[in-house]
């Protein structure tokens, strides 16, 4: 679904460290760090979402901080559309699992960890069973139990792969990984 941001009014106040635009947000949410362009391509980002004011209440109206731009797509009367969102930008964290703190080689393990302020959203390459698998438990064990201090060592995404290689596996794609982790909290979810 594609999310709309339809301008009704905008300010250029010189106190304020952008755009204020007041209109209807239409077929979602938007959050601070998401992109909008405009009908003629020029793009603008949220720098905030003000907080509701009791005409915007009574309008339906939200009123959004945008970054100043040039060319600038943020006008009265027009319709901006997201491009991207906070949401769409999921970075992760390549970790090797060793055995002990001392981190001898070879590891025992790659761990995948999405970066994320709520609870953990690892995959682990179960070198058992020879496959991928969401574990929030074992990401957090190894990533906040101070018992498993050090048995992680963070590394590049190239470093992860060759790990991978030499275990017979390969790194899963961003894609691949953001689908491990829906379908694992989908389940954590139904139980």
């Amino acid at each position: 679904m594609t999310i709309r941001f339809s301008v009704a009014k905008v300010w250029d106040l010189n106190s304020r460290a952008g755009l204020l635009a007041a209109g209807w947000v239409l077929g979602g949410t938007i959050e601070p760090g998401a992109v909008l362009a405009g009908p003629d391509g020029a793009t603008t980002k949220v720098l905030a979402v003000e907080f509701e004011s009791p005409a915007d209440r009574e309008s339906g109206q939200t009123t959004l901080l945008l970054e100043r731009t040039n060319p600038s797509p943020v006008a009265a009367e027009t319709t901006l559309t997201v491009l991207s969102s906070p949401a769409d930008q999921v970075t992760y964290e390549y970790l090797l699992v060793f055995e002990t703190g001392e981190r001898t080689p070879p590891p025992r393990t790659v761990m995948i960890s999405e970066v994320t302020a709520g609870p953990p959203r690892t995959v682990v390459y179960h070198r058992g069973r020879r496959r991928w698998t969401f574990d929030r438990e074992l990401g957090a064990r190894l990533l906040h139990d101070d018992r498993n201090h050090g048995r992680t060592q963070p590394v590049s995404p190239a470093e992860a792969e060759a790990a991978c290689r030499s275990m017979g596996t390969r790194l899963p794609s961003g894609t691949d990984l953001r689908q491990l982790v829906l379908a694992g909290e989908a389940d954590l979810r139904n139980g």
